[in-house]
């Protein structure tokens, strides 16, 4: 169905090999054509989620992707910061959204309670509705273009929800 087409891949550079590798094993042409670049905010997210940790006291945490969990536990390790933070993070409990947000965690030494069966921010909402968590806080490492939806439905179920933006998506230069 691939085969002999010709198909662009808008993904960031970061996230299109896996696109890359699948359009050419089905035979089809590749053209990488990045229209978005993610930007890490720096060293100050770990501070900025170490804070909001203690502070905060949160009783989940929520990676809403693996590239979150890299960019802060890259950044963390770059500061020196890295096992204060597996600890901090590892004293709540952890939500991912899906397969390879859960790996990126356990690769980081962070074990994983829980994982929706829908990949999204409607699973995420239905597992905290089966917790029946009304009142608990929550921390959500996430992008800086991430829509309201997920928090709104946290709240709507009766959580306390702290985003924090780690990093931003631009147009690709």
């Amino acid at each position: 169905m691939i085969e002999g087409k010709t198909i662009a891949i808008t993904r960031s550079k970061d996230d299109s090999q896996e696109f890359i590798d699948l359009i050419t094993r089905e035979k089809g042409n590749v053209l990488p054509l990045p229209t978005i670049e993610l930007v890490g905010r720096g060293e100050k997210i770990v501070d900025e989620f170490l804070s909001a940790l203690t502070e905060g006291d949160p009783d989940y945490s929520v990676f809403m992707s693996s590239k979150a969990v890299s960019l802060l536990f890259e950044t963390a390790k770059k500061a020196g910061k890295f096992e204060e933070l597996r600890l901090a993070v590892a004293n709540t409990i952890v939500l991912a959204v899906g397969p390879r947000t859960k790996d990126a965690l356990e690769k980081e030494n962070v074990k994983v309670a829980y994982m929706p069966q829908r990949y999204s921010s409607v699973g995420i909402g239905e597992v905290f509705t089966k917790l029946n968590a009304v009142g608990k806080k929550v921390i959500i490492p996430r992008s800086g273009a991430s829509t309201p939806f997920l928090k709104e439905l946290l709240e709507k179920i009766g959580l306390d929800v702290t985003e924090l933006y780690l990093y931003d998506v631009c147009a690709f230069r």
